[in-house]
Parts: C-alpha cells; structure tokens; sequence
C-alpha cells in the first residue's frame, strides 16, 4: 500500500489553507467528487506536476495517450507504470481507446477483465480467475496471489499444474456435466455418503440418476445416449454383491451382439460362474431386470431362474449344447417357464434400494409424508436460510453414530433424510437420556431443534422429538387425497390402446383422487376422467415406468 508522504500532505493542507483565505472556500476532501471534468482534463494534457505518482515524465507522456475519464484508468495506469507489467500499457490505452479490439482467451475471462480491458493487472483479478475458470477456492486461490506476488517460481510450478488441471475438470464439467458427474460418482461408489451427495447435486444441475438397467448399465456409473445427456444410469458394479467380473462380462456379452431381448435371452447369453443367486437376486432387488418382469415375479421364481442357468452353465462346460442335433450353444434344448406372481410394494422396493444400492434412488419412503407435513416442517434443503433460528423438520432416521463425550456420557450424530435433502442432528446427552426409544435406523421423526452453520454445513441440535406413526400418516394422506388431482401429461402420439393400458393401470388403484389427463396432440388439452385412485408411491411408479418420467403430477 502507498501512502502520501509528508511533503504531499502538506502541499495539500497548505493549498485548502490558502483556497478557504482567498476564495472563502472550504473545501472538504471527503465530498469532493471523483467525476470531476477539469481535474480529468488537466490529467489528459499530461499537466500533473507535483500530482502523486503521475508527476514523472514517462507518466505524464501515458496520460496524454490514455486520456483518462473515470478513476479507474488513474488505477490502473498507476498499478501498470508501478510496479508493472509496463509492457502491456499499449495494449491497455489502445483497449481504452477503442484502437483495437479487446480479445478475451475464454468469455468467463469477460467479467473479470473487462474494465481493465482484457489485461489482469491486480491480483484480485488472478484469484477470481482462478475461482471461476479453475475451480479454486479462496484459500487456494490466496496461494496462487502469494505465489505471483512474491514471484516464487516452485510455488508458481506447482500452481500452474493445479491451475490446468482445475480448468480441464471444470471445463468438462460445465460442458459434459453427465460424463463428468458419472466419472465422479465411480470414483466414489464405495463411499456412500459421497455418492449421496454427488447425487444430489445430479438434481440440482438437472440430471437424472436412474436405477441399475441390464441393458442400459455400464459396469460402472454411465450416461445414456438418449440425444438428451442429461441420464445417469447406476452401474452393476455398484450393486452390492454384483462384482466386477460379471457386470464387464454382461457389458461384453451386450455390447458384442446387443441388448437382451428378454430374461430368458440373458440367461442363455450370460453363463458365468458369478452369475449365482447372490448376484442374481441383488439385480432384481436392485431393479436391473424390471425391463423384463416384476420384482415380484422375478423373486417367485428364483429357484427356477437359477435352476435354468445352472443347467446352461453344466451345457456349456460339457459342450452337450453343440452336438444335440447341431444346434448352436445359444440355443437350449429346454424352455424358460415361469409362474405369476404380483408384484411387491413400494415401500419394500425402495428398501431394497437403500440396502443394495446405499440410497433411495426412484423414489423417496418420506416424499408423501412430507407433503402432509408441509405446514408443520422445514424441508432440509432448507433449513440453511434458518440458521440461528429453532425450527421444525421431519424425516426417515438413515444413520446414526454414537460417540462418548468427555465428561463419559453418550451422545449422537443422527442422519435425517426427507425428499429434499439430509441433514446431521446432534443428539446431546440430556436429549438422548430423555428418550433413547426414538433413536433407532429407519424411524420415522418430527424433530425441534436449532439450526447451526459454525463449519459451513448447516446441522440441527436437538431439543426434542416425536416418532410419527406410519398408520397415522397414512390416514391423514387418504383423508387429504379426496382434496387433491392428479394430473397425467400422456406422451404426443397416445393412442387407444396405450390408453385402455393406462385405464387399466389406474383402475388396479381405486380411491378418492380424481384423475385428469393433459393430451398433446398438436396442441394441449386438459380432460377430466371418471376415474378416482389412490395415488400411493405404487402408482405413480407405474405410471412414470409407462407414461415416461416426470409425466405424474399431485396437485395438493
């Protein structure tokens, strides 16, 4: 920082002295105003004798070339001529100047450098570069000022590698933001609560992480070629109990001849030893093969289905399947036969799903609930605009870690999700004494508490809470849904018979909401039907697995 010496002060206290003698002028230093045309003038001549760092000749030549009209020129000019980089003033008065073109290395660049005409003269300017083109946080971005400032070439070295690295991920990141999340996600498959958050912020940038597909999973995480890039699927390999070995060999077998045509078609094609009722049953669970059956239905048969693989792997390794009449190995000499059972509801799927894949993935157990509670509750995603302020919020108990406190006494680190997001409850000793019956994996809470943002991630102390009764709950959704509609936004080119599929769909669902259908047939149209349901998580599913995502709307 630069400081007027004493001579200059003096100067100026001596020249406010004489004005106010002469002219019975009191000038005050605090109002005068920084747009002032005669002293912008007089600095445009050159005529800056005396004037603090624009007295010497090699400045007074540069204000005659710049021809300064706003405060920031005078800056920028002084930070150019001292300490430098003094060979970009050219550049700098012929930006000014409008003598050429000012060229920015990349548009984010604009915002940052447009008042100093494409040039980074100060070193704020290389910290936001730093943040916005290479992802830098502000501690980071700190070393680089010290590193440029100091001139410390080691430091510099390792900097430019950091710097390079972060624009290429942030480039791919803003730019393939599927591959990039998708890439992230299988870095971190084994680290639950990593990949729950990266999930999250799947959402936020409005991409789609679905369920495990046999034909549409890669053995790790993967992005649909849809034409959209905006789908993640889940890959095989992080369903717990599927390994590495059969997820490749199912991607080998379907990339080499195609997409499975039905179960069957897949256990004739995939006779692998890993290929066992472990890895089988998580893959139903997980809901891999929905494209081909129910869960269910899936289930009821597993005996069967493990019972036909068996035989096809004891075939293959005999080589039986090539000399019975000529018939190639693809081709069993026995069918796939399989009995009807119903499917099994939601609540259970998405268990299967928190326990196989780590998290609720389709669907939330909490959304409708949380819908019920919306007058009562902060949802999660939240609570961060509510720091300092107790406040109300309700979820599903997801993890709990209990820790010893100094003075002996056990206390907890609570996991609460609702369809929003999740948050840490810090469950203190008093607290956990009062009621440790509520505490338990899976509980489903209503929680008071104070919201806390002392590190930067909001978490609530517990003052009290309350289990809510799943029955209760229920009741009070069916009494609500008689107020409430649904609305169908059905595809451009539904036809009748995918509407008798559709009727038949609802009709499995008999309740008190009145159903309503937008039709877009070259223009929308809004139709009331004489169908009421009971528009439980089981239907919504299966009217998104028909009508397409996003197509199911609960007017409340």
């Amino acid at each position: 920082m630069d400081f007027l010496g004493l001579k200059n002060l003096t100067v100026i206290e001596q020249t406010l002295k004489i004005i106010a003698k002469t002219k019975n002028i009191k000038l005050d230093l605090d109002t005068i105003p920084l747009d002032d045309t005669k002293t912008f003038k007089l600095l445009q001549l050159g005529d800056t004798t005396g004037v603090f760092q624009l007295e010497s000749g090699g400045m007074k030549r540069y204000l005659k070339s710049l021809k300064p009209t706003v405060l920031e020129d005078i800056i920028a000019m002084v930070a150019l001529y001292r300490p430098g980089p003094m060979e970009f003033i050219p550049d700098f008065i012929a930006g000014k100047n409008g003598e050429k073109t000012v060229e920015y290395l990349h548009p984010s660049l604009e915002p940052i450098l447009r008042h100093t005409y494409g040039i980074a003269i100060y070193q704020e300017q290389i910290m936001n570069i730093a943040r916005d083109l290479a992802g830098f946080t502000y501690g980071q971005a700190d070393v680089l000022r010290k590193a440029v400032g100091k001139k410390i070439k080691e430091l510099l070295d390792q900097q430019e590698e950091t710097m390079v690295k972060g624009m290429i991920k942030n480039g791919i990141e803003k730019n393939y933001p599927a591959a990039f999340m998708a890439a992230l996600l299988t870095s971190d498959q084994n680290n639950i609560d990593r990949v729950t958050i990266e999930i999250n912020e799947c959402r936020k940038m409005g991409l789609t992480v679905a369920q495990p597909d046999i034909n549409e999973s890669f053995p790790t995480f993967g992005v649909i070629n849809d034409g959209q890039d905006n789908k993640i699927r889940f890959g095989l390999n992080a369903i717990k109990n599927v390994g590495h070995h059969i997820a490749e060999n199912i991607w080998e077998e379907r990339k080499a001849k195609g997409n499975f045509k039905s179960l069957e078609d897949f256990l004739n094609r995939i006779k692998d030893k890993d290929l066992n009722r472990k890895s089988l049953e998580s893959m139903i669970r997980a809901g891999a093969l929905d494209c081909f059956l129910t869960r269910g239905k899936a289930l009821g048969n597993l005996e069967t289905l493990l019972e036909y693989n068996k035989k096809l792997q004891n075939e293959a390794k005999s080589g039986q399947s090539n000399l019975f009449f000529g018939l190639p190995l693809s081709s069993p000499v026995f069918s796939l036969k399989l009995e009807e059972y119903s499917d099994v509801p939601i609540e259970k799927k998405l268990s299967w799903e928190k326990e196989l894949l780590g998290l609720y993935l389709s669907n939330h157990p909490f959304k409708e609930y949380l819908a019920l509670l919306k007058d009562q509750v902060t949802p999660l995603k939240k609570i961060k605009s509510h720091t300092g302020e107790t406040i109300q919020v309700a979820g599903i108990i997801t993890n709990i870690q209990k820790i010893t406190t100094q003075g002996g006494k056990a206390m907890l680190f609570v996991t609460l999700e609702d369809s929003t997001d999740s948050t840490e409850l810090l469950v203190f000793p008093k607290t956990l004494s009062a009621n440790p019956a509520l505490w338990q994996d899976e509980n489903l809470l209503i929680v008071s508490g104070k919201v806390s943002d002392k590190d930067g991630q909001a978490k609530i102390l517990v003052e009290n809470g309350r289990i809510l009764e799943k029955e209760k709950l229920e009741t009070l959704k069916a009494k609500n849904f008689a107020q409430n509609k649904v609305w169908l936004n059905l595809p451009i080119g539904f036809d009748k018979d995918k509407m008798q599929n559709l009727k038949d769909i609802l009709q499995k669902y008999p309740g008190q909401t009145p159903v309503y259908l937008i039709i877009n047939n070259g223009h929308s149209r809004k139709l009331k039907t004489d169908i009421k349901i009971l528009p439980a998580t089981d239907v919504r599913t299966e009217i998104e697995n028909f009508l397409g995502q996003n197509t199911w709307t609960l007017e409340i």
